[in-house]
C-alpha cells in the first residue's frame, strides 16, 4: 500500500503534528507499506519528503486559517500535480492540517482511493473514510455530527492516541525516596516560552519553602524552540546548592522515555506529550497552550493523572506553589496518579488505528 501523509511544520504550528504523523507512519512502514510525506517544514525524518513552496509570505499565526500560506485551491493543486506525476496510485491519503477542510479533501478524493483526517478542533466539515481525534468529550457529546461525510468511520477518544511504539510499557514506575526529579517540557516550539517563565516560578515556589530535599530539574525543549539564550541566561544566575538543572534539546524518542520515566512528575502542556507521561506512569502539573487543550486538561484532571493549573495566560502562583507541594510532600499521591495514568493510557493507540486503516480494504 502507497500511503501520503499532509502535514506542516513551522514555530507557530509546531511539531506535534508531524510527530504523531511519523508514530503512525513508522507503524505502517514496518509493516511493508510505502509512506511518503508532503508539505512544509518537514526536514530530517528518515521517510521520503515531497517539499511544498514555502511562499514569502508563509507567516502562520494563531488563526489556523493563515497555515497553509496560501489559498487551499492553490495547495490542493501543488498536492494533486505531485500525485499524479508519481508512477503508482496513492492508496491512503492522511491529513493531519488544521488549515485543511472538506473542500480540499472532496478536491483530492478522485486522486486517491481513502482519504483519512487527524484532527482535535472538530470545527469544521471533512470529507473523509476515518477520522482520528484522541481527544475526550464530555459523555453524551458528539463532536463530529454534521461535520463528516455519510459512512465515515469515527475513532474518538483516549484509547485512540497516537503515541510511539516505543512508549508500550507495563513496568511499575517507582519514585525518588530521598530528593525529587521534576521535568519542565512544553512541546516542540513553546512560542509562549512557557519553559521560561515555569521554571522561574519553580525556583521561586522551592525557595519561599525551603526545600532540604535534592531537586533535580530536567528542562526538556523541542528543536524549534528559540528561546534557549534567555533560558541559559537565567540558569546561570541561579544560586542553589541543593537544585541541579539540566537543559536537553530535541533529544531522541528512547532518551525522552528515559527521562519520563526519571521523574517523579512534570510541568507541561496538554497535548499529545501529556498521554505519553500517563502511559509511563509519570503525573502532570498542566498549563494549557491552546484551547484544543482544555478538554484534555480537564479529562486527564478529573481522571487524577495529574493537576490542571489553567492556560498560559491566566494561571496563578498559589495554584503553581500548591500544585508543585502537593507532590513533593506527597509520594503516595504521586504514585496514586502515575498508577491512574497508566491504567487510562496502555500505549497501544496507534496499533488500533492501524487496524481500522486495514478494515478500510
Amino acid at each position: 500500500m502507497y500511503v501520503l501523509i499532509r502535514v506542516d511544520v513551522h514555530q507557530q504550528i509546531g511539531t506535534g503534528h508531524l510527530y504523531r504523523c511519523l508514530n503512525l507512519a513508522n507503524v505502517l512502514r514496518r509493516n511493508d507499506h510505502h509512506v511518503i510525506f508532503i508539505g512544509r517544514g518537514i526536514y530530517n525524518i528518515n521517510f521520503e519528503v515531497y517539499g511544498l513552496p514555502t511562499f514569502p509570505f508563509w507567516s502562520p499565526t494563531q488563526d489556523t486559517d493563515t497555515w497553509l500560506g496560501c489559498s487551499f485551491k492553490r495547495d490542493l493543486e501543488l498536492c494533486v500535480t505531485f500525485i499524479r506525476a508519481l508512477s503508482h496510485k496513492i492508496d491512503l491519503l492522511i491529513v493531519d492540517h488544521y488549515s485543511i477542510d472538506f473542500r480540499w479533501e472532496k478536491g483530492i478524493k478522485p486522486f486517491v482511493d481513502k482519504v483519512m483526517v487527524i484532527d482535535d478542533l472538530a470545527n469544521r466539515e471533512h470529507h473523509c473514510d476515518l477520522l482520528l481525534d484522541h481527544t475526550t468529550y464530555p459523555i453524551g457529546s458528539e463532536p463530529y455530527v454534521g461535520l463528516v461525510s455519510e459512512g465515515c468511520k469515527l475513532l474518538i477518544g483516549e484509547k485512540y492516541v497516537l503515541l510511539h511504539p516505543s512508549f508500550v510499557n507495563k513496568n511499575e514506575k517507582k519514585v525518588h525516596k530521598n530528593g525529587v526529579r521534576i521535568q519542565i517540557s512544553f512541546g516542540g516550539s513553546d512560542i509562549k516560552n512557557q519553559t521560561l517563565k515555569v521554571l522561574k516560578t519553580l525556583m521561586m515556589c522551592l525557595l519561599n519553602n525551603q526545600i532540604n530535599q535534592n531537586v533535580v530539574i530536567d528542562v526538556i525543549c523541542g528543536e524549534l524552540y528559540r528561546y534557549m539564550n534567555k533560558l541559559l541566561e537565567y540558569i546561570a544566575l541561579i544560586k542553589c546548592q541543593k537544585c541541579k538543572i539540566n537543559v536537553y534539546q530535541d533529544i531522541s524518542v528512547k532518551k525522552m522515555i528515559k527521562f519520563i520515566r526519571l521523574a517523579d512528575f512534570c510541568l507541561g502542556a496538554a497535548g499529545v506529550s501529556c498521554y505519553e507521561r500517563c502511559c509511563l506512569g509519570t503525573p502532570t502539573i498542566l498549563i494549557t497552550l491552546a484551547e484544543n487543550q482544555v478538554n484534555n486538561a480537564k479529562f486527564l484532571a478529573d481522571k487524577k493523572v495529574g493537576m490542571y493549573l489553567g492556560h498560559y495566560d491566566c494561571w496563578m502562583y498559589d495554584d503553581f506553589e500548591r500544585s508543585v507541594m502537593n507532590y513533593i510532600s506527597d509520594v503516595d499521591l504521586v504514585q496514586e496518579h502515575g498508577e491512574n495514568g497508566r491504567q487510562l493510557v496502555d500505549g497501544y493507540g496507534v496499533y488500533r488505528i492501524y487496524n481500522h486503516i486495514n478494515q478500510l480494504y
